[in-house]
């Protein structure tokens, strides 16, 4: 199912003989530089933070070399942190992004516009170019050397000349771009368009920090929206009274009541607000009374999330019928059985997880063939129970599955084979009968799920044998055993494949669409392509 996860014939990679290559140096760019919020098998898995950097620092040219928009957009995604595929890892993106500069500097200053502009939107990264410029200026390790000097009660400071910081300024952030945005921002402002408003002026450095006297980004951006001949009192005071005046009506009249706007502006249900307003539109007939339904124009997370909803719960019934039948004319996961944990304490989060685990459980069970499958999902438990769902339609459907009883963190994969070998001895099934694929839905890691109540770590590989064990005295062989894909949807983890299992992890809406386009079948480089394939990483182009 999980092509390459663990391939015995991957060789060791560099100087780090615990990581094993993928054969392809962006592949090991994504999962072996590990942020402290992904997950390895265990602890020899994953290096120490310092490794894990200086391994980037060595995979970088390798990567750069084998293919440079995917590297350039892996380093865009260290510091990602619009989905649980980003690793929202600071200090990486900063030691890639200083690499970036040293070796390809013309690629970094012309991709400022996208890092800044669309990117922003999802991880605000105006922050990270002010900080890489500041770094760049001050060196690479200032932070630390801060701190020190902080600790110690002073220290030397990099002293260097006014117009060279103002040539590494400009070779990193083209100024008249950022005058651009935040004339743009305070427009918008001034329309109400408040969440359409970029972070650029919240992550401008403060007029009188540190950061903004080694870079004077504020007072070159101050002197860009408020030239000398802007006006008459500008024209006949000094230099240096000019530039107070400009940087001070800078932070007045536009900085803070953007800073003030974006305070207030909660982004959190912008993507909510476009599903309900797609379900309004269709349930208007965009004003022509006619409802037109995309079968593959919403998730089914999306839909699950309004089945209930007063105002659109009979449109997204309609939706979820569309979508089925779109799917079954495809023929696509249609011999599958679902394991869904509707645990509110394992499945909360910034995204709703429990919609996920709730939706993709009712599709598979709905797209299920055979009679002993269709209809039905297995409750996550340590007494997992099968169940066929009830009700009539989508929103009763999904309170029936919200309600099944899932017992904490634990999974008995034992009691989940019996259950699947019990239906099929009860049906007299076939082998060609047999649900091929089981998918586990949940947020907690496979360890923890499997180790079983005394917490003791179960073998997997001894657990496996002995289920095919089961199969074989009730008449059926080894191929007949369904395959397990465990995905951990909360947090992106270090694929890999044991016998009859395959475990990944990380949720966005790409991988959802490469996991159904591809009935399933999810691969190390499906996991890579869909966490660089949002649209913030489109605009992404190298040029050196």
């Amino acid at each position: 199912m999980v092509a390459h996860f663990n391939n015995n014939n991957i060789s060791p990679t560099l100087h780090f003989p615990i990581l094993s290559s993928y054969g392809n140096p962006c592949l090991d760019l994504f999962f072996h530089v590990l942020a402290p919020n992904v997950e390895a098998e265990d602890d020899s898995d994953k290096p120490p933070a310092s490794s894990s950097y200086k391994y980037l620092k060595q995979l970088l040219p390798l990567a750069w070399s084998h293919n440079p928009l995917t590297t350039l957009k892996l380093i865009c995604n260290l510091r990602d942190c619009s989905n649980d595929l980003g690793k929202s890892d600071e200090e990486a993106f900063y030691a890639a992004a200083f690499w970036l500069h040293q070796n390809h500097p013309e690629t970094l200053a012309c991709n400022v516009a996208s890092i800044a502009g669309e990117f922003s939107q999802s991880v605000a990264l105006m922050h990270d170019l002010v900080e890489i410029l500041y770094r760049l200026l001050q060196g690479q390790d200032v932070r630390r050397r801060r701190e020190k000097e902080k600790a110690a009660g002073g220290g030397n400071h990099n002293n260097n000349s006014i117009s060279s910081r103002r040539r590494r300024r400009e070779q990193v952030i083209d100024i008249a771009m950022a005058k651009k945005k935040l004339k743009s921002d305070t427009e918008k402002l001034k329309k109400q368009d408040i969440h359409e408003i970029s972070s650029t002026s919240y992550f401008c450095p403060s007029i009188d920090s540190s950061t903004e006297r080694a870079t004077f980004l504020c007072e070159s951006v101050a002197r860009k929206i408020f030239p000398r001949d802007s006006s008459p009192e500008y024209r006949v005071v000094s230099e240096a009274r000019y530039a107070y005046r400009v940087r001070d009506r800078l932070r007045q009249e536009v900085l803070v009541p953007l800073i003030n706007a974006l305070d207030y502006f909660d982004d959190s249900g912008t993507k909510a607000c476009a599903v309900k307003k797609y379900l309004e539109d269709v349930k208007g007939g965009h004003g022509g009374g006619k409802c037109n339904i995309a079968a593959g124009a919403l998730l089914p997370n999306d839909i699950v999330g309004y089945a209930d909803d007063v105002d659109v719960g009979q449109v997204a019934e309609l939706q979820w019928k569309a979508m089925v039948m779109g799917f079954k004319k495809q023929g696509k996961l249609n011999n599958c059985l679902a394991v869904c944990d509707v645990s509110s304490s394992s499945m909360a989060g910034i995204q709703n997880y429990m919609d996920v685990s709730v939706g993709l459980g009712l599709l598979l069970s709905q797209l299920s063939e055979k009679p002993c499958w269709k209809g039905k999902v297995i409750s996550f438990s340590p007494n997992p129970e099968l169940h066929l769902v009830g009700g009539d339609d989508l929103k009763s459907r999904c309170e029936f599955v919200r309600r099944m009883d899932c017992g904490g963190s634990k999974i008995d994969l034992h009691k989940v084979f019996d259950l699947i070998l019990e239906a099929a001895v009860k049906g007299n099934l076939k082998t060609e009968q047999m649900v091929k694929k089981v998918f586990v839905f949940t947020n907690t890691c496979f360890e923890v799920a499997n180790s079983g109540n005394d917490n003791k770590k179960s073998c997997w590989e001894s657990d496996y044998k002995a289920i095919q064990s089961k199969f074989k005295e009730k008449g059926y062989e080894k191929n007949a055993v369904p395959e397990i894909v465990y995905w951990k949807l909360d947090m992106l983890a270090v694929p890999r494949r044991r016998p009859g299992l395959a475990i990944f992890g990380g949720f966005s809406a790409d991988l959802l669409k490469l996991f159904v386009d591809n009935d399933g079948q999810v691969s190390p480089y499906h996991v890579m392509e869909a966490a660089i394939s949002p649209k913030h990483y489109q605009n992404l182009a190298v040029v050196d």
